[in-house]
C-alpha cells in the first residue's frame, strides 16, 4: 500500500465512509488540506486528487477563502430509486421496448424503477396527474427522474416540472424527444435518436434508387423530430441539388385529399415519420393501381411489427430503442455520480431497413 494511488484511495475511502456514516454531515467543514497532510502523513498532490474525486462525485464544495465542506451524502438504500414520468405511456406503442429496457436496466444496476403509470382524459387533466406524480415522486425521494415530453403538452409546463424537482435536488433525463431544436444548448441531461442522421440516411437512399422529387410528410404529434428529421433529409436532397416538399398531416386532414395533393405534385418518393402513416398512404396508392415502388417509394419509421408483412413490404428507419434505454440509464448514473457536471446529449443512430416499398 505504499503506491501514490493506493494512499490516494486510502484517504478517499476514508473520508467517503466519514461522510456516509454521519462524521461529518451535510453542512460540516471538513479538515484542511494541510491538517489531512499531517493526519495521514501524505503529500498535497494526493490529498488534493482525493478531494477532487470527492467534489466531483458531489460530496463536497470548496469556498474560497472559508473552506471545504460536505455538499451532500453517498447514496443509501433509499435513493435506490428511480421514476419514469411519460404523460403518453400507453398511448404511444412504439415506446414501449424504450420503457421496458429502462427498467431492466435499472433492475441491472440494483435501482428500483417507478412507473407513472397510464394518464387518461384530455391534455389539461393529464397535465393536472403528472403535476400529481411529481409532487409524489419528490415525497419518495426518487433519487432521479427519466421524462418523455409527449408532444400534445407544451413545453413551459415541462419545464414547470423540471423547476420542481430541481428544487428537490433530483436530477432530470429528458428520453428520445428533446424539449428544445438541436440548435439550442439544453440545460438538462437528453438521450435520444439521431434525428438529423437519420433523416440524412433516408435520403441519401430515396436518391440512390432514383427520386428526383423527394417529400417528407410529418405528423403534428413530433414536431421536433420531424423538424430534425426534414433537416436531415433535406441536406441529402440538397447534396444532390434537389428540393424536397414537405406536407403535414393533420389529425383533421382526410388522406384521400392528402395524397391528391402528393401525387400532383409530381412526388416521387416519400418518407413518413411514422410506420402507420407510410402504411395508409400506401393503402391509398394500390388502390388507386399507382405502382410502389415504380411510380413512388415509400418509407415509414418505426420498423413496426407489421411493416414486413403488407402488400408491398414497408422500408423502414429502426430505431434502436433498447440501446437508447441501456445509455439513458448509464447517463443517469453518471449524473448521480457526478452532479454538478455539464449536462450531456447522447444521440443513438438507427438503421434504414429496406424492403420493397423502396427497392426499384
Amino acid at each position: 500500500m505504499s503506491s501514490k494511488e493506493s494512499k490516494h484511495r486510502i484517504i478517499y475511502n476514508d473520508l467517503y465512509k466519514k461522510i456516509q456514516t454521519g462524521v461529518y454531515k451535510k453542512g460540516d467543514q471538513i479538515p484542511t488540506e494541510f491538517m489531512l497532510v499531517k493526519e495521514y502523513g501524505i503529500s498535497r498532490p494526493t490529498v488534493a486528487k482525493a478531494l477532487n474525486d470527492l467534489q466531483e462525485e458531489g460530496l463536497i464544495e470548496r469556498k474560497v477563502g472559508a473552506g471545504t465542506f460536505v455538499k451532500n451524502t453517498p447514496q443509501g438504500e433509499e435513493d435506490r430509486y428511480l421514476a419514469l414520468l411519460v404523460p403518453d405511456i400507453g398511448r404511444n406503442q412504439i415506446l414501449e421496448p424504450l420503457y421496458s429496457q429502462i427498467a431492466r436496466s435499472c433492475e441491472e444496476e440494483d435501482y428500483t424503477l417507478i412507473w407513472s403509470g397510464a394518464l387518461i382524459g384530455t391534455s389539461e387533466e393529464r397535465i393536472q396527474q403528472s403535476f400529481e406524480f411529481c409532487r409524489k415522486y419528490i415525497k419518495q425521494n426518487v433519487a432521479g427522474i427519466f421524462l418523455y415530453p409527449a408532444s400534445d403538452i407544451p413545453t413551459e409546463t415541462y419545464e414547470k416540472m423540471i423547476s420542481l424537482f430541481e428544487n428537490a435536488g433530483i436530477p432530470v433525463l429528458i428520453i428520445y424527444q428533446n424539449l428544445y431544436s438541436f440548435s439550442r444548448n439544453t440545460p438538462y441531461d437528453f438521450c435520444g435518436m439521431d434525428s438529423y442522421a437519420m433523416g440524412y440516411r433516408v435520403g441519401c437512399s430515396l436518391i440512390s434508387n432514383g427520386s428526383v422529387h423527394p417529400a417528407i410528410c410529418w405528423e403534428e404529434e413530433s414536431p421536433l423530430i420531424s423538424s430534425l428529421l426534414i433537416k436531415g433529409f433535406e441536406e441529402a436532397a440538397r447534396e444532390s441539388s434537389l428540393q424536397v416538399r414537405t406536407y403535414q398531416m393533420n389529425r383533421s386532414d382526410k388522406l384521400d385529399i392528402k395524397t391528391d395533393e402528393i401525387i400532383g405534385s409530381g412526388t416521387d418518393a416519400l418518407f413518413c415519420t411514422s410506420d402507420s402513416l407510410a402504411a395508409d398512404f400506401m393503402t391509398e396508392l394500390l388502390d388507386r393501381e399507382i405502382s410502389i415502388p415504380g411510380t413512388i417509394q415509400v418509407a415509414g419509421l418505426g420498423n413496426t411489427r407489421f411493416a414486413k408483412h403488407l402488400k408491398v413490404s414497408l422500408s423502414s428507419l429502426a430505431i434502436n430503442m433498447e440501446e437508447i434505454g441501456r445509455m439513458a440509464v448509464d447517463l443517469m448514473r453518471l449524473r448521480l455520480r457526478k452532479p454538478g457536471s455539464t449536462p450531456r446529449k447522447m444521440l443513438i443512430d438507427g438503421q434504414f431497413l429496406e424492403r420493397e416499398s423502396t427497392l426499384c
